[in-house]
Protein backbone atom coordinates (compact mmCIF):
# COMPACT_ATOMS: atom_id res chain seq x y z
CA UNK A 1 0.00 0.00 0.00
CA UNK A 2 2.64 2.09 0.64
CA UNK A 3 4.54 1.71 -2.63
CA UNK A 4 1.09 2.25 -4.75
CA UNK A 5 1.00 5.66 -2.68
CA UNK A 6 4.41 6.88 -2.98
CA UNK A 7 3.95 6.04 -6.97
CA UNK A 8 0.85 7.91 -7.21
CA UNK A 9 2.36 10.69 -5.36
CA UNK A 10 5.77 10.45 -7.96
CA UNK A 11 2.99 10.58 -10.90
CA UNK A 12 1.02 13.81 -9.47
CA UNK A 13 4.59 15.58 -9.18
CA UNK A 14 5.82 14.53 -12.51
CA UNK A 15 2.83 15.66 -13.71
CA UNK A 16 2.66 19.12 -11.83
CA UNK A 17 6.41 19.82 -13.37
CA UNK A 18 5.56 19.06 -17.16
CA UNK A 19 2.51 21.76 -16.44
CA UNK A 20 4.93 24.49 -14.96
CA UNK A 21 7.65 23.47 -17.66
CA UNK A 22 4.71 23.83 -20.62
CA UNK A 23 3.25 27.50 -18.52
CA UNK A 24 6.75 28.81 -18.54
CA UNK A 25 6.89 30.85 -21.46
CA UNK A 26 5.21 33.88 -21.21
CA UNK A 27 5.49 35.26 -24.96
CA UNK A 28 6.08 33.78 -28.54
CA UNK A 29 6.32 35.28 -31.64
CA UNK A 30 5.58 34.48 -35.39
CA UNK A 31 6.59 36.32 -38.75
CA UNK A 32 4.11 37.06 -41.58
CA UNK A 33 5.64 37.57 -44.84
CA UNK A 34 3.89 39.26 -47.79
CA UNK A 35 6.40 38.48 -50.92
CA UNK A 36 6.48 41.62 -53.03
CA UNK A 37 6.96 41.13 -56.84
CA UNK A 38 8.13 43.26 -59.37
CA UNK A 39 5.84 45.92 -59.87
CA UNK A 40 5.15 47.52 -63.37
CA UNK A 41 1.78 49.47 -63.78
CA UNK A 42 0.26 52.11 -65.70
CA UNK A 43 -2.68 54.23 -64.95
CA UNK A 44 -4.30 56.86 -66.97
CA UNK A 45 -4.40 59.89 -65.34
CA UNK A 46 -7.84 61.37 -64.15
CA UNK A 47 -7.10 64.99 -64.29
CA UNK A 48 -5.72 64.85 -68.16
CA UNK A 49 -8.36 66.87 -70.64
CA UNK A 50 -9.22 64.03 -73.35
CA UNK A 51 -12.42 65.61 -75.00
CA UNK A 52 -12.87 68.96 -76.81
CA UNK A 53 -15.14 69.96 -79.75
CA UNK A 54 -14.47 70.50 -83.40
CA UNK A 55 -15.25 74.00 -84.92
CA UNK A 56 -16.57 74.84 -88.33
CA UNK A 57 -13.44 74.94 -90.28
CA UNK A 58 -12.30 71.71 -88.99
CA UNK A 59 -10.04 73.49 -86.15
CA UNK A 60 -9.65 71.60 -82.01
CA UNK A 61 -11.39 74.11 -79.96
CA UNK A 62 -9.47 73.08 -76.92
CA UNK A 63 -6.20 71.52 -76.26
CA UNK A 64 -6.42 67.68 -75.32
CA UNK A 65 -3.17 66.30 -72.97
CA UNK A 66 -3.49 62.26 -72.38
CA UNK A 67 -1.48 61.58 -69.44
CA UNK A 68 -0.55 58.57 -68.21
CA UNK A 69 1.20 57.67 -64.46
CA UNK A 70 4.06 55.15 -64.58
CA UNK A 71 4.22 52.95 -61.66
CA UNK A 72 7.63 50.38 -61.45
CA UNK A 73 9.96 49.21 -58.12
CA UNK A 74 13.24 48.77 -59.72
CA UNK A 75 15.52 50.46 -61.66
CA UNK A 76 16.61 48.14 -64.17
CA UNK A 77 15.37 48.86 -67.70
CA UNK A 78 11.79 48.32 -68.65
CA UNK A 79 10.82 48.46 -72.35
CA UNK A 80 7.78 50.87 -73.05
CA UNK A 81 5.52 51.47 -76.30
CA UNK A 82 3.39 54.15 -76.82
CA UNK A 83 0.59 53.43 -79.76
CA UNK A 84 -2.54 55.15 -81.14
CA UNK A 85 -5.82 53.24 -82.90
CA UNK A 86 -8.09 54.69 -84.94
CA UNK A 87 -11.21 52.65 -86.01
CA UNK A 88 -12.00 52.40 -89.49
CA UNK A 89 -14.96 50.36 -91.17
CA UNK A 90 -12.88 47.59 -91.31
CA UNK A 91 -10.88 47.26 -87.79
CA UNK A 92 -8.34 49.87 -85.95
CA UNK A 93 -5.77 50.95 -87.66
CA UNK A 94 -2.43 53.11 -86.39
CA UNK A 95 -3.23 56.56 -85.68
CA UNK A 96 0.52 58.07 -85.78
CA UNK A 97 2.09 59.62 -88.41
CA UNK A 98 5.13 62.09 -89.26
CA UNK A 99 9.04 61.85 -89.09
CA UNK A 100 9.20 62.10 -84.74
CA UNK A 101 10.30 65.78 -85.35
CA UNK A 102 6.35 67.26 -87.08
CA UNK A 103 3.52 64.41 -85.89
CA UNK A 104 0.17 63.72 -86.47
CA UNK A 105 -3.17 62.03 -84.94
CA UNK A 106 -6.06 60.91 -86.85
CA UNK A 107 -9.19 61.13 -85.22
CA UNK A 108 -11.86 58.89 -87.14
CA UNK A 109 -15.76 59.74 -86.84
CA UNK A 110 -16.93 56.61 -84.44
CA UNK A 111 -20.85 56.99 -85.23
CA UNK A 112 -22.15 53.61 -86.67
CA UNK A 113 -21.75 53.65 -90.58
CA UNK A 114 -19.87 56.66 -90.93
CA UNK A 115 -16.45 55.39 -89.89
CA UNK A 116 -13.59 56.02 -92.54
CA UNK A 117 -12.40 53.62 -94.42
CA UNK A 118 -8.11 52.25 -94.19
CA UNK A 119 -7.36 53.97 -96.80
CA UNK A 120 -8.72 57.23 -96.04
CA UNK A 121 -6.69 57.17 -92.52
CA UNK A 122 -4.05 56.16 -95.12
CA UNK A 123 -4.63 59.17 -97.25
CA UNK A 124 -5.14 61.75 -94.32
CA UNK A 125 -1.30 60.44 -92.95
CA UNK A 126 0.10 60.91 -96.71
CA UNK A 127 2.11 64.25 -97.06
CA UNK A 128 0.22 65.11 -99.71
CA UNK A 129 -3.60 64.13 -98.72
CA UNK A 130 -6.70 64.92 -100.46
CA UNK A 131 -10.14 65.78 -99.47
CA UNK A 132 -12.20 63.63 -100.97
CA UNK A 133 -10.17 60.81 -100.46
CA UNK A 134 -10.36 60.82 -96.29
CA UNK A 135 -13.58 61.42 -95.90
CA UNK A 136 -14.63 60.93 -91.66
CA UNK A 137 -11.23 60.70 -90.67
CA UNK A 138 -9.09 64.26 -89.59
CA UNK A 139 -5.65 64.30 -88.87
CA UNK A 140 -4.13 67.55 -86.13
CA UNK A 141 -0.65 67.72 -84.65
CA UNK A 142 0.46 66.57 -81.79
CA UNK A 143 3.42 67.02 -79.23
CA UNK A 144 6.09 63.93 -78.39
CA UNK A 145 5.73 62.42 -75.33
CA UNK A 146 7.32 64.14 -72.49
CA UNK A 147 10.00 62.02 -71.11
CA UNK A 148 12.40 62.63 -68.22
CA UNK A 149 16.37 62.31 -68.73
CA UNK A 150 17.68 59.58 -67.12
CA UNK A 151 14.59 58.38 -66.53
CA UNK A 152 11.93 57.95 -68.96
CA UNK A 153 13.44 57.90 -72.88
CA UNK A 154 11.35 58.16 -75.97
CA UNK A 155 12.50 56.71 -79.42
CA UNK A 156 10.46 57.39 -82.68
CA UNK A 157 9.94 54.35 -84.71
CA UNK A 158 9.10 55.16 -88.09
CA UNK A 159 8.26 51.82 -89.61
CA UNK A 160 6.09 50.55 -92.87
CA UNK A 161 2.81 50.78 -91.18
CA UNK A 162 2.91 51.38 -87.91
CA UNK A 163 4.83 54.77 -86.48
CA UNK A 164 4.89 54.92 -82.60
CA UNK A 165 7.33 55.32 -79.97
CA UNK A 166 9.27 53.31 -77.85
CA UNK A 167 10.69 53.61 -74.65
CA UNK A 168 13.05 53.01 -71.77
CA UNK A 169 12.12 53.65 -68.38
CA UNK A 170 15.01 53.50 -65.93
CA UNK A 171 12.56 54.90 -62.66
CA UNK A 172 12.12 53.41 -59.31
CA UNK A 173 8.74 55.37 -58.18
CA UNK A 174 5.70 57.26 -59.87
CA UNK A 175 6.47 59.32 -63.06
CA UNK A 176 4.33 61.17 -64.89
CA UNK A 177 3.84 61.25 -68.92
CA UNK A 178 1.84 63.32 -70.89
CA UNK A 179 1.35 63.86 -74.70
CA UNK A 180 -0.56 67.08 -75.95
CA UNK A 181 -3.08 67.94 -78.80
CA UNK A 182 -3.11 71.18 -79.20
CA UNK A 183 -6.23 73.06 -80.04
CA UNK A 184 -5.90 74.55 -83.27
CA UNK A 185 -6.02 73.90 -87.23
CA UNK A 186 -5.99 70.60 -88.98
CA UNK A 187 -3.68 69.22 -91.30
CA UNK A 188 -4.60 70.75 -94.63
CA UNK A 189 -6.33 68.96 -96.65
CA UNK A 190 -7.58 66.51 -93.54
CA UNK A 191 -10.57 68.46 -93.22
CA UNK A 192 -13.84 69.11 -95.53
CA UNK A 193 -17.47 69.19 -96.14
CA UNK A 194 -17.09 65.21 -96.31
CA UNK A 195 -16.28 64.53 -92.72
CA UNK A 196 -19.88 63.85 -91.33
CA UNK A 197 -21.22 64.77 -87.57
CA UNK A 198 -19.95 62.58 -84.87
CA UNK A 199 -17.55 61.86 -82.04
CA UNK A 200 -14.16 61.48 -83.65
CA UNK A 201 -11.90 59.63 -81.57
CA UNK A 202 -8.06 57.82 -81.08
CA UNK A 203 -7.17 55.68 -78.43
CA UNK A 204 -3.71 56.40 -77.03
CA UNK A 205 -1.85 53.31 -75.30
CA UNK A 206 0.72 53.28 -72.97
CA UNK A 207 2.20 49.96 -71.96
CA UNK A 208 5.38 47.70 -70.82
CA UNK A 209 6.39 45.48 -73.15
Amino acid sequence: MRKKTLSILIVCFCFLGLKQEALAALSADQTVTATMPTVKAVQALTTSTITTTINDDGSLAGTLDPGFRIICNVVAPQNMSLTAVVTTDTGGVNAFSGNGTTNYIVLGNTTVGKEPTALAVQDAQSASPTVEDNANCVAYSISAPTGTVGKLVYTWQDGVGDKYWTAVLTNRGNLITEIDIPAGPAKTDTFSGDDEPGDYKAVITLSFI
